[in-house]
């Protein structure tokens, strides 16, 4: 992605109408998952973080992101654990086990 359009994106994640309406609409369907109390979430490609707070509303958010500018804007947000790594053979946490994966706007990506 262009810099200048990656530093728009960021800055404008936490606020847009775009944004808000569509982490709503996630966390209603989030909502009505069957999740434990205190699930463990990985949320894999978290670009620079923007659904990490919604997620920490419904457990432990662990994140991977293949980008360095945007992981260490995630892991700014203090949020999440959030390592390098990607789809499809880079995944950390291989130790772990998860309630939830998340993908957001990740998936068309992958070949």
């Amino acid at each position: 992605m262009d810099e200048v359009l990656r530093n728009e994106l960021a800055d404008v994640e936490d606020r847009h109408w775009w944004f808000e309406g569509r982490r709503r609409i996630l966390a209603s369907v989030l909502a009505g998952l069957r999740l434990p109390p205190e699930a463990d979430i990985l949320d894999i490609g978290c670009g620079s973080g923007g659904n990490l707070d919604m997620l920490a509303g419904f457990g432990s958010v662990f994140a991977c992101e293949p980008d360095s500018r945007d992981r260490a804007r995630a892991l700014a947000r203090g949020v999440a654990a959030v390592e390098a790594g990607g789809l499809p053979d880079q995944l950390p946490f291989a130790d772990r086990t998860f309630d939830l994966v998340s993908l957001f706007d990740v998936l068309e990506h992958v070949e």
